[in-house]
């Protein structure tokens, strides 16, 4: 393959062996607020660029078959030449240009895997965004294996209750959110990786296309297929980089993560 990328065109890495589970990082947002002048996804966090972390993390899951990046437009060729140098590129099919807004880009991954869906070659769909850098390899399996019976696996943790959150009934009268040790019970936040059976998730985003409607994130369009989503509980600190603090952050965990805390598959049962 010539070492020159024309921007804006998909380039194929390697074809995969099997892609039965394919992982897809979205990495075209230009995350403005965290205010580095770049997309925050080619941010040095201890000394290698943000994206790296899931790459590597999702590279190491042995469910994991094949990954399939998703670039901006304009850094198909940053993208391809960055993971190309990486040991965890080994496991990358290819780097394929997004779209205008998250569900553009969802829907872009979609097509590229279309024709491995329609033969029954891809049977589950995961899809992680780029600026999560801390998920766990324990996380990636309990989702796989939720999708892999056929339901929809969302990443979440409890939201705290420090927040001041309250229940409003329908007379606006303020009642608490019961909770434990300063977590909700009933109310979580959701993040990624999502994964899905891939033939009810394509389906779902044809229909989106053809209500010209988008999602706010993969599960909410998977939730028109009527098919069951099921909370995952993640097991570490797995936030999105947004402001300068978060990347603060993200320094002080890279800088203190022990091996064990992303080489472990111990993982709890998905919450019904």
């Amino acid at each position: 393959m010539s070492s020159t990328v024309a921007p804006g065109n998909p380039v194929v890495l390697a074809e995969p062996a099997r892609r039965a589970t394919v992982a897809v990082i979205l990495c075209a947002g230009q995350g403005t607020r965290v205010g580095a002048g770049m997309n925050k996804i080619l941010l040095p966090i201890h000394g290698q660029p943000l994206l790296l972390f899931s790459l590597q993390a999702l590279a190491a899951a042995p469910e994991i078959d094949a990954i399939l990046l998703v670039a901006h437009p304009r850094e198909v060729a940053t993208i391809h030449a960055l993971v190309r140098q990486h040991p965890a590129g080994a496991s990358v099919w290819a780097v394929i240009p997004g779209g205008d807004s998250r569900h553009a880009s969802e829907d872009a991954a979609l097509a590229f895997l279309r024709p491995s869906v329609v033969t029954g070659e891809n049977r589950v769909i995961l899809i992680h965004d780029g600026a999560r850098p801390f998920v766990t390899v324990a996380d990636i399996a309990a989702l796989v294996a939720v999708a892999s019976r056929g339901e929809g696996a969302v990443l979440a943790s409890p939201v705290a209750l420090s927040a001041g959150i309250a229940r409003i009934t329908a007379d606006g009268l303020a009642h608490g959110v019961d909770g434990v040790d300063g977590v909700s019970r009933i109310l979580w936040c959701a993040q990624t990786p999502q994964a899905f059976p891939s033939a009810p998730l394509l389906s779902a985003y044809d229909a989106a296309r053809a209500a010209r409607r988008e999602g706010t994130d993969t599960a909410m369009t998977f939730a028109q297929s009527d098919l069951p989503i099921r909370v995952v509980a993640a097991q570490g600190p797995n936030f999105k980089l947004t402001t300068p603090e978060d990347i603060q952050l993200a320094e002080y965990l890279a800088d203190h993560a022990r091996p064990d805390e992303t080489g472990s598959t111990d993982h709890p049962a998905a919450l019904e």
